[in-house]
């Protein structure tokens, strides 16, 4: 049986879970995290960027639920992400990474001719997943959390520190496993200005081309998100006010090429302030 590694914590704890059913350790999980996002109060209408740095513990015992197996495999549409950037590329006219596009365009290399080419482009990359999970949820956890909020109010002129304390009422835990793959109308548009460099007197322009790419690409991986939910205060001199915070952590796990990373994110409500941060 295949077996795979999954990152539960974000210091401490990693998980051995089969591709059939995982296992959970159910051991003690200590955090400590260090964000930044932005701040509003609602009353006043402004807004301001913040640092909000997080410990505490949970004791998550045997879950109040969890699933029976894996789900079935769902397929689901994640949306275009968009680069762009520019190089500067030399090349002779017979080098095999002229691309054919470009020569479809119209660009013909004449033999023994030395070019530069400036090219811009923009990659547009259609991602969709194709994975199943496997849950586990908690609402009798124990722990304790505190920390600090502080707001850097007027662009950072003036800034007002916040105690925070939180008590967590539910916890769950997502694990997936799944193929994120290009769909293929993804593409790259690349926009090229070519010169003849050997010409014995300074370049030559050549001229100019606007060509588009097709792309793709996929990966295999395990991620795992753990989401607490606390009721809580903050308080500063201005007073103190109650309210909740939803936390995200997610751990990404990448079989080939292997990768890892870990990310952080979040939002509350207190009194007149709404929160947010991401990694």
């Amino acid at each position: 049986m295949k077996t795979v590694k999954i990152l539960i914590s974000i210091l401490f704890l990693i998980l051995l879970a089969s591709v059939v059913v995982p296992v959970l350790a159910k051991d003690r999980l200590t955090f400590a995290y260090a964000v930044i996002g932005n701040i509003n109060n609602m009353d006043k209408g402004v807004g301001a960027s913040m640092f909000l740095s997080l410990k505490g513990s949970l004791n998550l015992g045997t879950p109040d639920f969890k699933s029976s197996d894996w789900s079935q495999w769902m397929d689901q549409d994640r949306g275009w992400q968009q680069y762009n950037g520019g190089r500067e590329w030399w090349f002779s006219w017979n080098d095999q990474g002229i691309p054919q596009q470009l020569k479809d365009a119209g660009f013909i290399p004449e033999e023994g001719k030395q070019y530069r080419a400036q090219i811009q482009w923009s990659r547009s990359e259609h991602w969709r997943d194709h994975f199943q999970t496997y849950n586990y949820r908690w609402y009798t956890s124990q722990g304790s959390w505190n920390g600090e909020l502080v707001a850097m109010w007027g662009g950072g002129t003036s800034s007002e520190k916040f105690s925070v304390t939180l008590v967590p009422w539910k916890v769950e835990k997502t694990l997936a496993q799944g193929n994120m793959y290009m769909v293929e109308d993804s593409f790259q548009h690349e926009s090229w200005d070519i010169f003849w460099v050997n010409t014995g007197n300074g370049e030559q322009g050549v001229g100019h081309w606007e060509i588009n790419i097709p792309i793709g690409g996929g990966f295999e991986y395990h991620s795992e998100t753990l989401t607490v939910n606390f009721n809580g205060k903050i308080q500063s001199k201005t007073g103190r006010f109650q309210g909740w915070l939803r936390l995200d952590e997610n751990s990404f796990s990448v079989i080939d090429p292997p990768s890892q990373g870990i990310g952080v994110s979040g939002s509350g409500e207190f009194g007149p302030y709404s929160l947010q941060f991401h990694p």
